[in-house]
């Protein structure tokens, strides 16, 4: 009779253990949809989306991946089909998934952060542990990331990776996942753009699901190890309107907000979270069957000495103890209840458990199952003397659910990784380049260098599973005038870096990305016109991944002022001799930046001439002055146009005719009137590095340095970029020029690794100094340099300016070279380990 009777309760409890769900699937849900609402309002500001903002049109993107069609207790009736659901959609169906099927997800569900006998469900498992399983899978490493389940947070951001690392040129998948009876699904893939998709939807389900496992660690049943098979009130009687009220007016308790960094907390790593919020629940709130006092000798409903522990809190005198009526059989009864007391308590009142009357169920808030069977009754009379009451639940969910919500909306900010795309532009200047049949032409040249970067260190979820994204996948870049996209160019990256761009028949071509700028109206070769960018335009690039829209810091092409300048002597003085008449002056032109010119001249004697002069060349005339008279002044000009004529630039100087007696017509220069003439820059770089990555890059006016260094347990970043006011075109011997010398971002972890940067000038004027000069170097400790420097010990992102006076040297002799040096250097972790310098020279040449 006794193996009849036991045998009867087992079929009985088997059906209805699936209960043990936690929060209902639709409240589940409506906690996903409002964490995902709270996540939208919190990402807003945050570097890390606006880097990869995450924008309304690709939310409402659809992905299709897996859903589940059935509602059934074992595998045998799990049934999938193929879905189609946008981000959030699958976020918030995820929320219901995460308990299909019933008996497989029920005995996973459960998480002890005290681990009083295992942190797994062991109460009842005479019942589940025979009738069906017992896997010894706590909730916490079945949401977060264990093997098995192929919707953990772990395998999440796996297919998160896995999407953001698509190779154009590997062979489609047939099937993504076909080894597992929840991934059992043929979703062959028709390209590589819907194999990202489809990795997407899988990786949003994904977290849906665990963000169902964090919404279990605020039912006090599913962390105080209550297997709860018949009755537990905050989850049978809390709904959705509840979730949307406490999302509405959110109590978030004091005592837990320092971990929850959408409630002005610190993010924390997905583990710890989990085990703070299961932690908070378990001390400060009862499950209907392990309500225990020590002091009263009230012990919990399900003890078992072996299977089911008593918690240590919270103990009534933890709470607050007041008194309350309930209906009796006949009339009402006063009985004892005790309410929480401390943080969220004590602004709303929170009733955690009351005594129970023998006959109560007349009372409709009374809760009415007491299971004759737990366990507890055999070693106690004091068991089942207080419950909860059905009407607790809203009254407890005021404070457990806003925990849900926010701990799940921190979930997703933590899922999203911190991504970034850089593009840095050099100016290459005019290089000459080959046009079809063998001519050689000039343009200008800008290399484009672009990476997307993931900052793993930033990220402490991925960081947590040593997952880090190498970016394979298509990429845009734009060319824009007003704002206003006219170039679009398809690029691909390969593990970060951009491997491939767009030909103009369509198709992809492994080569570096410049950009050309026509010289004048010398038209680009067909390969480079594809390329084109004009003055004024700017440039980025994109890309679309993840539901994510990355774009590079915008960069726009300014062609350099056209300038032309009469090379000295500028102040000329005739003195003619008498009977003399004409004279001869020989003039020389030159033009910047290099391009093909015209030079117009006018000798301001009526007389004109004109020539075309190639990149690089000057213009080099004379001309005989007839019929002179003493006091006699000219003004002769040129001017720059462009080969069609359209004027560019002019110039001017003054010839003076005076008399003298006896001697022969020559020009007397003033003291001091020749020039220092601007006639080349170069530069030189150093990229030091010990198995890091260093990229030094420079301009005339500008200059940057990225080093990233790594080993095994983090990584690393620096970023140092500088500028400084243009040098001038020419000078007096002895004029002074100021230079402002300006380090405009000097950004490296803080207090350590040790790290600095400095922008230093040399005039060239020194002993030595001039020829040759100083080769790019990280120490020029043999010059003297007037410099500035930022390093670790000032503040994380810091800028500092100032203006240097350099000076030309005094009584030059014609052809006599002064070479003035700007350098910027930096270095990373140390000198020794990862370091960068260039340096640029700006060359000058006197001319009398």
């Amino acid at each position: 009779m006794k193996l009849f009777s036991c045998v009867l309760f087992l079929l009985l409890v088997a059906p209805i253990s699936h209960e043990a769900s936690a929060w209902d699937q639709g409240t589940h849900r409506q906690i996903n949809y409002e964490a995902v609402n709270v996540f939208y309002r919190q990402m807003e500001g945050k570097k890390k989306y606006l880097l990869g903002p995450l924008p309304d049109e690709l939310r409402k993107e659809p992905y299709r991946g897996i859903a589940v069609t059935s509602s059934g207790l074992d595998v045998g009736h799990y049934r999938i089909v193929a879905g189609s659901f946008t981000m959030p959609q699958w976020i918030v169906v995820g929320g219901d998934w995460a308990d299909e099927p019933h008996l497989y997800a029920s005995v996973r569900h459960f998480y002890d952060p005290l681990g009083l006998v295992k942190p797994y469900l062991t109460d009842q498992f005479w019942a589940h542990g025979v009738l069906y399983e017992a896997p010894g899978i706590d909730a916490k490493t079945w949401g977060l990331e264990h093997p098995d389940n192929p919707f953990s947070f772990r395998q999440g951001l796996t297919y998160y990776k896995l999407a953001m690392e698509v190779a154009e040129n590997v062979p489609l998948p047939r099937m993504l996942a076909p080894t597992h009876f929840k991934l059992n699904l043929d979703l062959a893939p028709t390209n590589h753009a819907e194999q990202r998709r489809i990795y997407l939807a899988l990786a949003y389900r994904s977290l849906g699901e665990a963000m169902h496992m964090m919404g279990d660690m605020t039912q006090p049943a599913h962390v105080r190890n209550d297997s709860h098979p018949l009755d537990e009130p905050i989850e049978t009687r809390t709904f959705s309107e509840h979730v949307r009220a406490a999302a509405a007016d959110p109590f978030l308790d004091p005592r837990l907000t320092p971990f929850l960094a959408s409630a002005g907390g610190t993010l924390q790593e997905p583990e710890r979270l989990f085990r703070e919020v299961a932690g908070f629940t378990n001390k400060h709130f009862y499950s209907e069957d392990t309500i225990h006092d020590k002091a009263s000798g009230i012990i919990p409903n399900n003890y078992d000495p072996l299977l089911a522990h008593a918690y240590p809190a919270p103990q009534f005198s933890d709470l607050r103890e007041s008194a309350t009526s309930v209906q009796g059989y006949l009339i009402k009864r006063r009985v004892k209840r005790y309410e929480g007391q401390g943080g969220a308590f004590d602004w709303t009142t929170v009733p955690m458990a009351q005594e129970r009357l023998s006959f109560h169920w007349f009372d409709p808030d009374q809760s009415i199952w007491i299971d004759p069977l737990e366990s507890a009754a055999a070693y106690s009379g004091a068991t089942g003397r207080y419950h909860i009451p059905n009407a607790y639940a809203p009254k407890q969910a005021k404070v457990l659910l806003p925990i849900a919500i926010h701990a799940n909306a921190d979930l997703m900010d933590m899922f999203f990784p911190t991504m970034e795309l850089v593009c840095a532009f050099a100016e290459k200047g005019v290089q000459k380049g080959d046009a079809p049949g063998g001519e050689e032409y000039s343009r200008h040249v800008i290399q484009v260098d672009t990476a997307m970067t993931h900052h793993q260190e930033q990220d402490v979820a991925w960081k947590a599973y040593a997952l880090k994204i190498e970016y394979t996948g298509p990429a845009t870049l734009v060319i824009s005038r007003d704002a206003k996209p006219v170039t679009k160019r398809a690029l691909h990256f390969r593990k970060g870096k951009l491997e491939a761009i767009e030909k103009a028949d369509g198709t992809l071509e492994k080569k570096e990305l410049r950009l050309y700028a026509p010289l004048g109206e010398h038209a680009l070769i067909e390969e480079e016109e594809f390329y084109h960018i004009e003055d004024g335009q700017t440039v980025h690039v994109e890309i679309e991944a993840g539901t994510r829209r990355f774009k590079s810091e915008p960069w726009t092409y300014k062609e350099e002022e056209k300038t032309v300048t009469i090379l000295p002597p500028r102040i000329v003085t005739y003195e003619m001799a008498e009977g003399a008449s004409e004279v001869t002056h020989e003039f020389e032109a030159a033009a910047r930046p290099d391009d093909a010119y015209r030079y117009v001249w006018d000798f301001g004697d009526g007389t004109t001439f004109s020539e075309a002069v190639q990149p690089g060349g000057t213009s080099k005339t004379s001309h005989t002055y007839a019929n002179l008279k003493a006091g006699t002044r000219f003004h002769p000009q040129v001017k720059l146009e462009s080969a069609s004529g359209a004027p560019l630039a002019k110039d001017s100087i003054s010839i003076d005719i005076t008399e003298k007696e006896d001697a022969a017509p020559t020009p007397a220069a003033d003291k001091g009137e020749g020039r220092w003439m601007l006639t080349r820059t170069w530069q030189d770089i150093l990229e030091e590095t010990r198995f890091n990555t260093v990229k030094v890059q420079g301009g005339e006016t500008s200059a940057t340095i990225n080093i990233v260094v790594s080993d095994k347990s983090a990584t690393w970043t620096f970023d140092y970029a500088a500028s400084w006011s243009p040098l001038p075109v020419s000078a007096a011997p002895r004029e002074e020029v100021d230079i402002r010398l300006s380090i405009d971002k000097a950004q490296g972890p803080s207090p350590w690794p040790v790290w600095s940067c400095g922008l230093e000038i040399n005039d060239g004027r020194y002993k030595g100094n001039n020829y040759p000069p100083l080769k790019a170097a990280f120490l020029a400790n043999m010059h003297k340099w007037h410099s500035i420097w930022i390093g670790h010990q000032d503040k994380a992102t810091k800028a500092s300016e100032t203006t240097y006076t350099i000076s030309f040297g005094n009584d030059p002799k014609k052809g006599e070279k002064q070479v003035v040096t700007i350098r910027f250097v930096g270095h990373g972790c140390g000198a020794g380990i990862a370091h960068g310098a260039i340096h640029q020279f700006y060359e000058y040449t006197y001319q009398p």
